[in-house]
């Protein structure tokens, strides 16, 4: 089950309760869409830790070449980086 799909259908399955359409009762596949919920949430935990070791690691790299945001001096400006030129190569 697709996740656009998945939180549609506990949005609506969320409604439906609230507006005491259910009565009560549980729905009749709602473990499954419970479990699906569950899976999908672990799923997307796991791949934001890939994602956040990925960047921390980014940033060591950047740190270490000394590679920078140097941020506008006014808010919402435009930010610069201050990527080195190669040895050799002059301002422009």
């Amino acid at each position: 089950m697709d996740i656009e799909k998945l939180i549609r259908r506990l949005r609506n399955d969320a409604d439906a309760y609230r507006n005491g359409e259910t009565l009560g009762r549980a729905f009749a596949d709602q473990e499954d869409v419970l479990d699906n919920a569950a899976t999908a949430l672990s799923t997307l935990q796991a791949e934001n830790e890939k994602l956040r070791a990925e960047l921390e690691r980014m940033k060591e790299i950047m740190r270490y070449n000394g590679i920078m945001v140097i941020p506008s001096k006014y808010p919402g400006g435009r930010s610069e980086w201050n990527i080195p030129k190669p040895r050799g190569q002059k301002e422009d």
